[in-house]
């Protein structure tokens, strides 16, 4: 993963997770997730970290669930957006 942006402090840094694209910290929003690499590869970079907006921006369609990989990860409580990405509902719904 490439880090977008660091803290440097002494002689030690903290990469941050945020976004290439919008910059968010994509831990804080809850949207840490992996897909499939043949989706991935439609849209980003191997080493890019997006949020689900940005990449969906990117892909020009909304993720589905067959997109995702079947890995602990995707099973974490996320956001609602990526929870309703995951399970195939609107936002609504998956809030």
């Amino acid at each position: 993963m490439t880090a977008v942006a660091t803290l440097f402090d002494a002689d030690e840094y903290l990469d941050l997770p945020v976004c290439k694209d919008c910059g968010i910290d994509t831990v804080n929003a809850r949207e840490w997730f992996m897909l499939r690499d043949d989706v991935w590869a439609q849209a980003a970079e191997s080493d890019a970290l997006l949020c689900i907006g940005c990449f969906e921006a990117r892909l020009g369609r909304r993720l589905a669930p067959g997109d995702f990989t079947d890995v602990p990860l995707n099973q974490c409580r996320g956001s609602v957006r990526m929870r309703s990405r995951l399970l195939g509902l609107d936002e609504a719904t998956a809030g």
